[in-house]
């Protein structure tokens, strides 16, 4: 029978001395590579074996070497078991719970981006019913209290609850859209006003200049003038004619 060849993708090993949350990130890696044997069809364990070896990366390939009990080499499920054994620590449950009930929605994150860390916190906790208790905590923690409320009058299941708090949040965008625009209008309306006042048209600038300025310029203009003349220096300026 002849052998089947075919050519391996592109996949990214696992990271052994990455910071962070190591049995979380190991999940991860296991999860993805996993999806990828099923997208190349990749049925027999001994194959699978193989890969997994062959992708997670030499640092990897170099800690298996030291693990015990890894099975043999048709025995993909047992080398599962001692990678998992290795790279995820025993989980606090009760520690795992008490963050998950800690979790507040940000002040700049959405709901969806919340709903998505819940679901990431969740992962470690023993719950019976995942979405049940998301939907309670974002209940509690969201920064909606318009949601809130509506949420515990109507109590909504996950989904709903989710769609709620979209709508409100994309109403919320498209007022603060039309609120600026108007306020912008107001702004440029005012500026116009005050540029009209203080620069006049051409129209009153062929006016005559008494008429130009109003009522006020006309009575000033018509006071008597009470200065000295400065030609005979006696007198009330201009002379009285005879």
């Amino acid at each position: 029978m002849a052998a089947t060849s075919f050519s391996l993708p592109t996949f990214p090993p696992f990271d052994v001395h990455a910071d962070g949350n190591t049995g979380h990130r190991w999940k991860k890696w296991l999860g993805r590579f996993e999806r990828l044997l099923v997208a190349m069809n990749i049925t027999d364990k001994k194959q699978q074996r193989a890969m997994l070896l062959h992708f997670a990366g030499r640092a990897v390939d170099e800690i298996f070497d030291t693990l015990s009990d890894t099975g043999e080499a048709k025995d993909y499920d047992k080398a599962i078991e001692a990678l998992n054994a290795y790279f995820i620590p025993h989980v606090n449950t009760a520690f795992e719970e008490y963050n998950f009930r800690q979790a507040k929605q940000n002040q700049s994150e959405t709901l969806d981006a919340f709903h998505t860390r819940l679901r990431q916190l969740s992962q470690n906790c023993s719950f019976t019913d995942v979405d049940k208790e998301i939907k309670n905590q974002i209940i509690v923690g969201c920064s909606s209290q318009k949601l809130r409320r509506k949420a515990l009058r109507e109590d909504p299941t996950l989904k709903n609850l989710l769609d709620a708090g979209r709508a409100e949040e994309t109403s919320q965008i498209q007022a603060q859209f039309v609120e600026k625009q108007e306020s912008s209008q107001n702004i440029n309306a005012i500026k116009t006003g005050a540029l009209e006042k203080h620069n006049p048209s051409p129209r009153d600038m062929r006016k005559p200049q008494n008429q130009r300025h109003g009522s006020n310029y006309q009575r000033n203009f018509n006071k008597p003038h009470t200065s000295t003349c400065r030609n005979c220096g006696g007198g009330i300026y201009p002379h009285a004619r005879d």
